[in-house]
């Protein structure tokens, strides 16, 4: 299932407002060309499998996108922007998990994006099983830029596996003048 926005203008379609402005449970989805904002918890909720993620614009959300810890697999995404989001240290701009049970091997890959000004916790955080982070511009997180952790919750054996962090900028504004 694609479902892509159509510029007008040069502005994107949005998608506002509710508890989780976007939640996805069905595989096989690509979200492409719009803007998700406005949300209490989640402006993109995601524990389904091999989403897309391609041009959109998520930001001023507690949390902008947030992988379940049940039923979630691989997630791309590409060549978008997330901003202000985040909220104290638990609520991040990104913050991916998955299913190694329900879907092993599963991937997350950020790629060419530009995630900025987040407003609490860290810009990327991951539990997922397998991690590709590539030529991202990732600046201004409360905490860190990018941060790598194991599954939360799981058994030993079910470690992430590996993680490539390469060609990012890493930026860390300072509060300090």
């Amino acid at each position: 299932i694609t479902i892509r926005g159509v510029s007008i203008d040069g502005k994107r379609p949005i998608i506002e407002g509710s508890v989780d402005t976007v939640e996805v449970t069905g595989d096989h989805y690509v979200f492409e060309n719009i803007e998700i904002t406005g949300a209490s918890k989640r402006c993109f909720f995601h524990h389904s499998h091999d989403v897309l993620l391609k041009n959109v614009f998520i930001h001023d959300c507690k949390n902008g996108l947030l992988g379940a810890d049940d039923d979630s697999g691989s997630l791309t995404i590409e060549d978008s922007e997330f901003a202000r989001s985040g909220d104290g240290i638990h609520h991040h701009q990104i913050y991916m998990a998955t299913d190694e049970k329900a879907h092993p091997g599963s991937l997350f890959t950020l790629r060419h994006s530009f995630i900025h000004d987040g407003l609490g916790g860290n810009n990327v955080k991951s539990r997922a099983e397998k991690n590709l982070i590539v030529e991202n511009w990732i600046e201004g997180a409360k905490y860190h830029e990018v941060e790598l952790v194991g599954p939360d919750g799981a058994a030993p054996t079910l470690a992430r596996e590996d993680g490539e962090v390469v060609g990012n900028v890493l930026y860390k504004k300072s509060d300090f003048h």
